[in-house]
């Protein structure tokens, strides 16, 4: 009797070690194939962001044309939950709702090139020889300097409302907007073969809600704008001045 009991457990023991010896085997082949699939996984993963399309929106597009870092920090300096618009400390009504909006879906303007740039330049050098009040505005606008604090707060509103409604208009190019300290500047032009009534293109309506905004309004006064076809683009020059006062 006893030897039978003998028997039985080396029996029991031979089939649990052989138990216990699977599962090691098994727990081994699966760390083995995890192992071996998770460099592919990478690489498939990794091919997909490269692979992915750059999200060239206005955000990525509009945020190239911010003229400095101080102008940028006016801008996020001035925000306010508030509703409506909001005066600062160096004279621009700032619209805060703008600022808090998302930014506008689609690709926007585009940093203006260096050769649209030298062909916008001629072109306000020749208006300015037919134009006695755009003459004096760029008079004043390479000649009278900057107040600092009011120059870079003008040209970061500005860029903040090309970011929050310039999407769609991707055939526009735009340099970067310039303030002195009574007079600003705004200068786009449309790609070739755009023309005036190119909705992808079209700055006068952008320029136009530009215009409208309650807080332009409150901070500039006489917008202008004028247009040239030049070498086959479209080139718009857009002008304003500072309110004498702000309330």
């Amino acid at each position: 009797m006893k030897s039978t009991h003998v028997l039985l457990c080396c029996a029991l023991s031979a089939i649990a070690g052989a138990l216990i010896c699977y599962a090691a085997l098994r727990t081994w082949e699966s760390a083995s194939g995890q192992a071996a699939t998770a460099p592919a996984q990478t690489a498939a993963m990794v091919r997909s962001v490269e692979g992915a399309p750059n999200a060239t929106d206005v955000a990525a597009s509009i945020d190239s044309l911010a003229p400095s870092p101080e102008a940028g920090r006016a801008a996020g300096g001035a925000a306010d939950t508030s509703a409506g618009a909001v005066p600062t400390t160096a004279g621009v009504v700032f619209d805060p709702r703008a600022r808090a909006a998302r930014p506008a879906s689609g690709a926007g303007p585009m940093l203006i090139s260096d050769a649209n740039l030298r062909r916008a330049d001629a072109v306000v050098a020749e208006m300015r020889l037919h134009d006695s009040d755009l003459d004096d505005l760029y008079t004043l606008l390479d000649g009278e300097g900057r107040d600092a604090a009011w120059s870079d707060a003008a040209e970061a509103q500005l860029v903040a409302f090309l970011r929050t409604h310039g999407g769609g208009y991707d055939g526009l190019e735009v340099k970067p907007p310039r303030c002195s300290t009574s007079v600003c500047e705004m200068i786009a032009v449309a790609q070739p073969g755009l023309g005036t009534d190119a909705a992808n293109a079209n700055w006068q309506a952008l320029i136009s809600t530009l215009f409208g905004q309650d807080w332009f309004r409150n901070t500039f006064d006489s917008p202008r704008s004028g247009v040239v076809i030049r070498d086959g683009s479209v080139i718009y020059i857009s002008t304003f001045l500072r309110q004498a006062s702000v309330p």
